[in-house]
């Protein structure tokens, strides 16, 4: 008895940091095999290795490109400022910025801990979601992919904000400087990333169960007032956010993705992410849209989550966790569920990244509940949670792994996913760059033989011929493409260099000049000037001195940076007069 008292008095005492020591140990355990990792050329070629200002690190005029540019379809600031510092400290060394994930998504899992135990006033149950939240297999990748450094922001941000919004709702004394706090950390957060935008619904229904603050109609409407601030943050990250989105050509319209469709691919998604908690299995990093599922998929999916919703927030409507989390799961995804369609995946492991707590409410909070009714002995329920992190984190640990490079992991994803033509052409990419002109275009052949003919894959071809000098065949392959995707700006900019090259001058600062107007964020400004800078080094061989300044010109307005364009523009000036 007396050694009972003293083990429990033990964990008890030091409870706090046998979590935080444990999370720690988990997370390295699990993502210290990054730091050798490479960086992978989605997203990571535009966001930090080919992003001409990233590469510049920290200075005063990236700082401003980072809070004024919209980039890619988004506009996140704070991600940028991140990205631009790791670029100071590490160079292009993929494993410091890998390392940077780590670390955030490390410090957001602690946080979790002291936010959820805030919370609830327990410590084991939040210890266990901190600890499904740091080791699931789902989140490997929001944590391994360096270019989603917005996720791992965001939890953190998220976490911040629920810490402050606890103590604003506990503190007698200072209230107004208690949700000016949690309204920074939520700007941070919806500047790292708009998934926030439904944060302060989360607030609510942290109110609800735990604070036990709503009641009564009067209730709901004084916490709804408190966070006035917030919800015009969130009215105003969201509007950016669409704005952005909208114009970098990201979101599919109706006549693209219909309706029908959508709602669709949402009450699926909605269901794999459900199942995807219990079977973190054939994890990968695309999942092409089908709009030729057979129909009872979706109508299973729809039946599942009906009887869940009438089960979680009806029939147990006593049980107030349980409400919390199923609508924090659904809140909090809804934004990512496909019907604004951002991008050309059906769902994303990424998207369970925050969402996912709310499910890890349910089922913590749940086997507390039923441990307690069932008095289950303590040491069997820890042990019995112990195990499944374990397991968890040894599937984490195994799925990491595909992320060592681009190669390794869409060769992991083509292997359970079907007609994944963005991946095929990511691929080849990948031995575009990384291997040699013979291997990469035997590898090339092949797999963009697995593809029909799309934009993407005469975008690679040319890229093919132009990377061995073929600029004839480059050019008709970008002609190709242009055919099928007339409004991609990169293509354009592609056949303007490659026109430029054979000598058709003209034609190829047309092709610019399309470029420039496109609008579609696959081509950034330092990029579209290096074309112009190019174009003008054409026109110069030719004898053509006065279109050669006029484009150059136009090269030094896009990227008033470029001294070598304004250096070379001075001169030609000068040789003028």
């Amino acid at each position: 008895m007396t050694e009972k008292k003293q083990h429990t008095s033990f964990l008890s005492q030091y409870s706090t940091p046998i979590v935080v020591i444990g999370l720690i140990v988990a997370c390295v355990a699990i993502y210290g095999q990054t730091f050798r990792f490479d960086f992978i050329n989605i997203d990571d070629r535009q966001y930090v290795y080919e992003n001409p200002i990233i590469a510049t690190g920290l200075n005063s005029k990236s700082i401003w490109w980072a809070f004024t540019a919209v980039y890619s379809g988004n506009w996140h600031p704070v991600t940028w400022l991140t990205h631009l510092a790791d670029v100071s400290l590490f160079g292009m060394n993929a494993g410091g910025h890998h390392a940077t994930n780590v670390v955030i998504h490390t410090l957001a899992s602690v946080l979790a801990f002291f936010a959820f135990r805030n919370l609830t006033s327990t410590v084991w149950p939040s210890a266990a979601v901190a600890a499904l939240f740091a080791v699931h297999p789902a989140h490997v990748e929001s944590v391994a992919w360096i270019a989603e450094r917005r996720d791992v922001l965001t939890a953190l941000f998220m976490m911040l904000t629920l810490l402050s919004y606890v103590k604003f709702v506990r503190t007698d004394d200072g209230k107004a400087k208690w949700m000016a706090f949690t309204a920074v950390c939520l700007a941070l957060g919806l500047m790292s990333k708009g998934m926030l935008v439904t944060m302060p619904f989360v607030l609510l229904l942290s109110d609800y169960w735990p604070l036990n603050r709503l009641n009564s109609l009067a209730d709901l409407k004084k916490v709804v007032i408190e966070k006035i601030p917030l919800f015009a943050l969130v009215a105003a990250s969201a509007a950016i956010t669409f704005y952005s989105q909208s114009s970098g050509g990201a979101v599919a319209d109706l006549a693209t993705m219909p309706l029908g469709d959508r709602i669709q691919n949402m009450i699926v998604a909605y269901a794999s992410y459900v199942a995807m908690l219990f079977y973190p299995f054939n994890l990968g990093v695309f999942y092409p849209i089908d709009t030729n599922r057979p129909f009872w998929i979706v109508l299973v999916s729809c039946i599942v989550l009906v009887a869940l919703s009438v089960l979680l927030l009806i029939v147990l409507r006593h049980k107030r966790y349980l409400a919390v989390g199923w609508l924090w799961f659904l809140g909090m995804m809804f934004p990512v569920s496909g019907i604004v369609q951002i991008g050309g995946q059906s769902m994303a492991d990424r998207y369970t990244y925050v969402p996912y707590f709310g499910l890890f409410i349910i089922l913590v909070w749940g086997i507390v509940e039923l441990s307690a009714k069932f008095r289950l002995p303590e040491k069997v329920v820890a042990a019995a949670a112990m195990v499944a992190v374990v397991a968890l984190g040894i599937r984490a640990f195994d799925q990491t792994a595909k992320w060592q490079n681009s190669e390794t992991l869409y060769r992991h994803t083509l292997s359970f996913t079907k007609n994944n033509n963005p991946l095929l052409a990511n691929l080849c990419l990948h031995y575009l760059k990384k291997a040699d002109s013979q291997t990469a275009e035997r590898q090339c052949t092949e797999l963009l033989a697995q593809m029909p003919e799309t934009a993407d894959g005469y975008q690679i071809l040319g890229n093919l011929s132009a990377q061995n000098g073929k600029m004839k065949e480059a050019r008709a392959f970008f002609e190709k493409a242009i055919a099928l995707r007339p409004e991609w700006g990169v293509l354009h900019l592609n056949l303007g260099m490659a026109a430029a090259k054979l000598g058709d001058i003209d034609s190829g600062l047309r092709s610019m000049d399309k470029a420039a107007a496109s609008n579609d964020g696959s081509v950034p400004p330092p990029t579209l000037a290096r074309g112009y800078f190019l174009v003008a080094g054409e026109y110069e061989r030719k004898g053509q001195r006065e279109r050669s300044i006029e484009t150059l010109t136009n090269a030094v307005k896009i990227d008033p940076g470029f001294t070598e364009a304004a250096n070379l523009l001075e001169r030609m000036k000068a040789a003028t007069k």
